[in-house]
């Protein structure tokens, strides 16, 4: 049976090539220049899966989960050892920040994870097959007069990768299986979206292509109810929109339950190139977006880290990638060994042990290490401060620890932690790919 479907996938595949497409590509017919919406964090009161009796040490513990396996489906990703019918590109339990908008005729809202590392935007449909609890914001397409099933020689299912997808009576399908055993599919559909911007105006983006998912098996699924893909691949949001630029402005949260200012993201106009330039790498794989990351200080000392352990290896494998679903910073183990031993000599306070995974822990006040030196970020053309309260997370009274991570693999990631406070922008149009780093406070009202 394997065999057969493989066979069908590669024909289909062929015979797509070969066909014209009968249908257009989905567009933004609106000419919205841009527009810019809120994103929610998990822990937010106003999350789908808030949960107020978790603790600080039960949600640092939760994020150092998510962190690593993050890590570990983007290196599993890139590693050409990973057999090809096993995706890591949607996981359902390591994102961040949602994102609000609607979908069909009359509109339905949704929440879906705003994720740099995906391709597919997908929602959790009904009929959903599983026995368990459904989600709220759960997407019913038959209650949509506008929602259509796309055919299998349409152009945004030739975008699909041809081991993803697979074709029943004529209609484009896609699954997605996971190291953990879980596997999601659905249908690739088409229907209106629209979002809601600072003053509660309805931004109709028209019809965009987006994964409608109906069934999975293997771990039984939480509340999240889909992705925002925002990679550079044809049937990213991003890319659907005809946007060449977005950008993001995370808050650091007032408490623990993140009331006050939130982050927001922005497309197209209001995404502007502001502070330093940090040009893309060439030829890299447009799943995610690499950075050159040339070396790292601490205060005026540069650390004594081998050169080239943050260049992609020919085989794919390693680099260094800004991420906004990756909870902590991670860094491959020399570099996180001399980072550690750096700080460890420049900082005067009472070490404390917390846990296998956060090495390095003081018993301080926050005022305390604000005195202490900056971590500094050297990329090929910019430099990344991170500030003391993107540094160090508040683990129990009077503990702090060094909220940046060893890699378990050659992988490091620039996670969302430490992009606190900076205005992100990328720039994706053709031969101008980079990212801008602007620090500023984004709980300011003006962004």
């Amino acid at each position: 049976m394997a065999c057969f479907f493989l066979f069908l996938s590669i024909f289909f595949f062929a015979i797509s090539i070969l066909i014209p497409a009968s249908t257009p590509h989905i567009t933004n017919p609106t000419n919205i220049d841009g527009f810019a919406v809120h994103l929610i964090h998990r822990d937010s009161y106003l999350s789908p899966v808030h949960n107020s009796s978790l603790t600080t040490a039960d949600r640092i513990q939760s994020a150092v989960h998510r962190s690593f396996s993050r890590l570990n489906r983007i290196h599993s990703l890139s590693s050409p050892s990973l057999t090809r019918d096993i995706s890591f590109d949607i996981v359902l339990d390591d994102g961040e920040y949602f994102m609000t908008f609607s979908i069909g005729t009359p509109p339905r809202q949704v929440y879906a994870i705003a994720d740099t590392g995906s391709e597919l935007t997908w929602v959790k449909c009904l009929p959903w097959k599983q026995s368990h609890e459904e989600a709220p914001h759960t997407f019913n397409p038959s209650n949509s007069s506008t929602y259509m099933k796309l055919p299998c020689f349409s152009p945004s299912c030739r975008d699909l990768n041809w081991y993803k997808r697979f074709c029943i009576k004529d209609y484009c399908y896609y699954k997605e299986r996971y190291g953990d055993g879980l596997t999601t599919k659905g249908t690739l559909s088409t229907d209106k979206f629209s979002f809601e911007d600072d003053y509660k105006n309805t931004i109709d983006v028209g019809n965009l292509a987006f994964g409608c998912s109906d069934d999975a098996s293997g771990p039984i699924l939480g509340n999240e109810t889909g992705i925002v893909g925002l990679s550079r691949r044809p049937l990213s949001l991003v890319s659907q929109l005809k946007y060449t630029n977005f950008a993001y402005c995370m808050v650091v949260p007032a408490n623990k339950h993140w009331l006050g200012a939130t982050s927001k993201m922005y497309f197209g106009s209001e995404a502007d190139f502001l502070g330093g330039q940090a040009p893309l790498v060439t030829g890299s794989n447009n799943q995610y977006y690499h950075l050159t990351l040339q070396g790292i200080s601490v205060g005026d000392e540069k650390l004594q880290i081998p050169s080239g352990i943050f260049d992609i290896a020919e085989n794919g494998e390693g680099g260094f990638i800004i991420d906004s679903g990756t909870t902590y910073t991670l860094l491959r183990g020399e570099a996180y060994d001399a980072l550690v031993k750096a700080l460890s000599e420049a900082i005067h306070l009472p070490r404390k042990h917390y846990g296998e995974d956060l090495e390095l822990c003081f018993e301080a006040s926050f005022e305390d290490l604000a005195l202490q030196p900056d971590i500094t970020f050297h990329l090929n053309a910019t430099d990344v401060i991170l500030t003391k309260e993107t540094t160090y997370e508040p683990v129990a009274d009077g503990v702090w620890c060094l909220s940046i991570l060893r890699s378990k693999s050659s992988l490091s990631i620039l996670g969302n932690v430490q992009q606190r406070n900076y205005f992100v922008a990328y720039d994706i149009s053709q031969g101008n790919e980079a990212v801008y780093f602007a620090p500023v406070n984004c709980s300011n009202p003006s962004f």
